[in-house]
């Protein structure tokens, strides 16, 4: 009786042809989304989330061992500094300079030292040598293994600051951007940026320990996104509920603006609006070659020490 009810008050709002579609589209097994490229990649990666439940694991006892790299800022270019873009250079000079101020110790790797601090099975090494896991996956198993191992900051080296850490972020026992609330995304954090305020945090080992069992048994990544959606997953595990529901809320939109704008031209009052968002901004290194000198990307190579005041 109720549902014949609201079936009534349905037609009345939106018709009866409307509610006899609605009805039909959301019993179909199979829905048009052709022409939807963002239905069609949450719907890839909703299975995909599913595919990858069977490589889960949930580390339930706390890893304790000497931390010798307490507060540490954690940056990788594999190449080296010295032969990165401008741009990466710049991102690296002014986190250098944040980090004095924040008392952290900023790390810099690159494939010669990396293995002094990442410790990884040495199949998975072998994989990534032989080119079978590429740089930005294999990336992804570095930060996690730091940041479980020793705490501290993980920072993309396209991260640009624009000043010092919110001390709710630097508090937090975990931390990652989050998509909004109001995003229809299956990857609910980014990962250019991820901190946990001590070593052995018990998502960050489930989330490492589940990658490298993932790749263990594969040769081949079933999403770009995949770390993404491991997190996605095992956030919803309910041992996890709880401390990932506790991450202070700051959305990943906001830090993605600046980059939106490298290539166009510098508008004071927009640049100042888009710092006054957030500290963080995800930049990129491509496409910048032909920039117009006036441009937000020129500005920021030319980021002085008074940090634009």
């Amino acid at each position: 009786m109720i549902q014949t009810e609201k079936i009534k008050q349905w037609i009345q709002v939106y018709g009866l042809k409307n509610v006899i579609l609605r009805g039909i589209y959301s019993r179909l097994p199979v829905i048009p989304v052709s022409d939807n490229e963002l239905i069609r990649r949450m719907n890839w990666q909703l299975r995909t989330k599913k595919r990858l439940q069977k490589y889960l694991i949930v580390v339930d006892k706390p890893v304790t061992k000497e931390n010798p790299y307490p507060k540490t800022i954690w940056w990788l270019w594999f190449q080296g500094s010295e032969s990165a873009p401008l741009i990466v250079k710049k991102c690296l000079e002014v986190a250098r300079q944040y980090a004095d101020e924040m008392q952290y110790n900023l790390m810099e790797l690159n494939k010669d030292n990396l293995f002094n601090y990442v410790d990884l099975p040495a199949q998975i090494v072998d994989k990534w040598k032989k080119g079978i896991i590429g740089n930005a996956n294999f990336s992804d198993l570095c930060r996690v293994a730091l940041l479980a191992d020793y705490g501290g900051i993980w920072m993309d080296s396209t991260v640009f600051m624009s000043g010092p850490l919110d001390k709710e972020i630097r508090d937090a026992e975990l931390f990652f951007f989050k998509a909004s609330f109001l995003d229809m995304t299956i990857t609910k954090v980014s990962n250019w940026f991820m901190s946990a305020n001590s070593a052995g945090n018990l998502f960050l080992y489930s989330v490492r320990e589940s990658m490298i069992r993932y790749w263990m048994q594969n040769n081949y990544v079933a999403d770009y996104f995949i770390f993404h959606i491991v997190v996605a997953a095992l956030s919803e595990r309910k041992e996890f509920k709880e401390m990932f529901d506790a991450i202070p809320y700051f959305t990943n939109t906001y830090p993605q603006l600046l980059g939106m704008e490298l290539n166009k031209s510098y508008d004071e009052g927009k640049f100042r609006h888009i710092i006054k968002c957030s500290n963080i901004h995800k930049l990129t290194y491509k496409n910048l070659e032909n920039s117009l000198q006036d441009s937000v990307y020129q500005h920021l190579l030319a980021w002085g020490l008074e940090r634009e005041k």
